[in-house]
């Protein structure tokens, strides 16, 4: 009798968690269309073509190009943001195809939804030494200064070391997607 009603009761739980709890599926994102911009920074101007899309809430990814970046050819980026009123904060990384996996960087973009006009700062925080050598134990993982092999490179793009990030604007030169509540 007990395990009749052990099974019973699994059988009810199981069909109220499936059919009595009502969980919705997850939500696919909604494609909201392509951005153009033009870009400009103290290197130049240049074009940014991205893919919005809404997750869901407040939530959104964002997926592009730069087919014509100042240094050369094309980077490519992806991340996402939160809307916060009116104001798209989003956080994109970002690499060179062309650069042979020797340069990537860190993208803020923050976009007014009402005219898609915007600003970005650009960092690259990475340290790459061209020639693989055994005692490292990761591509980011560098000698004390001053004791690389010879033959050695150190690129370093740190902002602690004195870079400054690259700081730019956007104006929207293409139409303006169909964002919520706009």
């Amino acid at each position: 009798m007990k395990r009749k009603s052990l099974s019973i009761f699994l059988m009810a739980a199981t069909m109220f968690m499936i059919l009595g709890l009502g969980v919705s599926a997850p939500e696919a994102s909604t494609y909201l269309g392509e951005v153009t911009w033009k870009a400009a920074n103290a290197d130049g101007q240049f074009t940014i073509k991205a893919g919005l899309s809404k997750i869901g809430g407040n939530y959104y990814e964002i997926v592009g190009q730069c087919p014509n970046p100042p240094g050369g050819g094309r980077v490519i980026f992806s991340g996402g943001g939160v809307l916060v009123n009116t104001t798209l904060f989003a956080t994109l990384t970002l690499t060179n195809v062309n650069s042979n996996g020797k340069w990537v960087g860190v993208m803020r973009v923050t976009i007014n939804t009402t005219t898609f006009n915007g600003n970005f700062w650009t960092a690259e925080p990475i340290v790459y030494i061209p020639n693989g050598d055994d005692r490292l134990t990761s591509w980011s993982d560098p000698f004390p200064q001053g004791t690389y092999p010879q033959g050695y490179i150190l690129e370093s793009h740190l902002y602690s070391l004195g870079n400054a990030p690259t700081t730019g604007t956007l104006r929207l030169s293409g139409p303006k997607p169909d964002f919520p509540g706009q």
